[in-house]
This record gives structure tokens, sequence and C-alpha cells, in this order.
């Protein structure tokens, strides 16, 4: 099989609406889409001659996708592989990317639109390397080792974050619960699963723009954190989406992040993650807020 091969065969494992999802979004794009049911199945369109992106998905591997991933890279190393998660701890994708190899992470709530940006920078990414090793006669496989070394250490440095951010944001809690609405969790707003996929990501993006420790953390700290003020909202700003809210019931809901700074205030260890908050939401075109800031 030669690197210069073009990938446009995608293999996919998982649910009947996210393989029409995945079809719908990529066969126009002049890309093949092969089903699959099991494992064996999988196994035996992987023995052709041909450069596969393999999605598998969580719900349908019932805890055997990594497993199968790790089977995958050693049958089809140039395949480029992608895993739907709706749920993944550090750990789990710390295996997922060491032992698995996997290249990108998406949601079952993604959108077409994510799908098809996430799937062909992938495509691109992997057909750079490709033509690199092509001209280089895999000469400097010492490329790939530093970037597994690098990818090691951005892992084992925010699960370090992801402890100590757990601790962090238990202590906010207690402190939080004396002036928090008695009729409201503040496990809605502060270190739950969708916050954590949040931080995971940011985290990841601050170690790869090669930021501090320091800075890594309150960064993953902020993104759990960024919700806070949304406590003290009122239920009826909270009860529908943005888009249907009036004007003043808007205004009153973008004050949720000068809510979460004030909330942070007499914590002066958090200084930093305060300031991340305080432009948490705004946009490099100007279109965010509170300020509208703009580059």
């Amino acid at each position: 099989m030669s690197f210069s091969e073009s990938i446009d065969h995608i293999l996919i494992w998982s649910q009947k609406d996210y393989v029409t999802k995945v079809t719908t979004t990529f066969k126009p794009l002049g890309y093949r889409i092969s089903e699959v049911k099991t494992q064996q199945h999988a196994f035996e369109l992987l023995k052709a001659a041909t450069t596969y992106i393999v999605i598998v998905d969580t719900r349908v591997a019932e805890n055997h996708e990594i497993d199968f991933l790790i089977a995958v890279r050693k049958a089809s190393p140039q395949s480029i592989r992608v895993l739907v998660a709706s749920d993944a701890d550090i750990d789990y994708l710390h295996q997922a990317i060491n032992e698995a190899g996997i290249h990108k992470v998406l949601t079952p709530m993604s959108s077409e639109d994510h799908i098809q940006a996430i799937i062909q920078s992938s495509v691109i990414e992997c057909m750079s390397e490709r033509t690199y090793f092509d001209r280089e006669e895999y000469e400097n496989r010492s490329v790939v080792n530093e970037r597994a070394a690098e990818i090691r250490k951005t892992c084992l440095s925010i699960a370090k974050h992801y402890d100590e951010a757990g601790l962090t944001t238990k202590k906010i809690k207690e402190i939080l619960k004396k002036s928090c609405p008695k009729d409201k969790s503040l496990d809605l707003f502060i270190n739950n699963e969708k916050l954590k996929r949040i931080a995971l990501a940011a985290a990841t993006l601050a170690a790869r723009l090669k930021s501090s420790t320091a800075e890594i953390k309150s960064v993953y700290i902020a993104a759990l954190l960024m919700d806070i003020g949304k406590v003290s909202l009122l239920d009826n700003l909270l009860d529908c989406a943005y888009e249907q809210l009036s004007d003043q019931e808007k205004k009153s809901y973008l004050k949720h992040v000068d809510y979460a700074v004030a909330l942070l205030e007499p914590m002066y260890e958090l200084s930093a993650v305060k300031d991340l908050l305080q432009s948490s939401q705004e946009f490099i075109d100007g279109s965010g807020y509170p300020e509208g800031l703009k580059k």
C-alpha cells in the first residue's frame, strides 16, 4: 500500500442514526461508506488494500472499543482511527491515545459540520505526515517518537490537573453552598460531565500551545467553572433557549459572567481563573460578551 494513496473509504461501526449522519455528510464528497455490525466484519474489510477511516462508537462496541481499535491499529497501521464517545475520563482517553492510537474524538451529538471538519482535518494531517515519510524514506522516525512522548506527557499533566481541579471545585462548592438558593443544585453548574469534556479540550489546547503548568491548571479549572455564574440567574432564563428570550431577559442572562467573577472575588488564589472567566465568552470577531473584545 502506498502512503500517497488517497483516503476516501470510511468504515463505521455505530448506531443507525450516526451512520446516516456520516453517510449523508461524506457520500456527496466522494467517500465510500462501509457500515459494519461486528468486529469480524470489520477485519474482513480491513484485509483489502485500502486506507480506511475507522469510526467506532462506544454505544455499540459495548466496552470493547479500545481493544478493537488496538487490533485495528495492528491490522491497518495507516488507518485513521476515530472514537465516538459520549463520556470519557482522563484514564480512558489516555489509553485510547497511547494504546489504540486514536486520532480524533467525536460525540454522539456532533453535528454534520463538526464531523466533516474533524474527519477532513485528520485526513489532511495524516496525508501530510505520509508525504513527509515518503520523502524521507522513514529515516526520521524520531519525529513520531517525540510526538508520542509529547502526547503522553500532556495526558499525564492533564490528569494531574484533573485531580487538583477536583479538589478545588469541591472546595468552591462548599463555600458557595452558603449563598446558593436552596432550590438549585450546584452540580448543574460546576464540574459536571459536559464541563469536564470542555475542560479536557481546553487544557489539551493549552498544553499544545506550550503553556506553563500553572496556566494549564488555571485553564482547566476555569472551564470547569465557566457556568458557575448561572447559579445566580432566575430559572426562567435557564429553562428555554437563549434565542427565545426577550431583549431584557437576554441582557439579564449575559450577566452570568459578572456573577461568576463576583463569586470568585474573595478567593485570591483563583485570581488567574477569575481573569479567564471574565473573558470566557468573548470571541475573536468581537461578537462575544460582556466586553465585546476583539483581536
